[in-house]
């Protein structure tokens, strides 16, 4: 990204998956069943900050369009998680979880 000039347009996510399926881990309701990681880098971030607030992967596209300047699609589920890495502000009163099988 540097050497190619793109680095302070940049913006990565990081994020995975629950792991394997073991007891307490992957589809339960418990934490380590429903926490993933989810990583923003860019030039805007360059120092480190740990934020907790509720939040889902339906909130990365509106926290994405707000980052990139442009209008949120009508409809998303999502909210914009800027505000959350901004100020620490909570993002969200609730998330829903639901235990199913595939």
């Amino acid at each position: 990204m540097r050497a190619g000039g793109r680095r302070d347009d940049t913006l990565v996510l990081f994020t995975v998956d629950h792991g394997v399926d073991l007891p307490r881990a992957k589809q339960t309701l418990y934490d380590s069943g429903v926490q993933t990681p989810l990583v923003f880098w860019g030039p805007a971030w360059l120092g480190t900050a740990k934020i907790e607030t509720l939040s889902s992967h339906c909130d990365i596209l509106p926290t994405v369009c707000e980052i990139a300047g442009v209008r949120t699609p009508e409809g998303l589920d999502g909210v914009s998680l800027l505000p959350a890495m901004e100020s620490g502000a909570r993002a969200r009163e609730a998330v829903f979880f639901e235990k199913g099988w595939d």
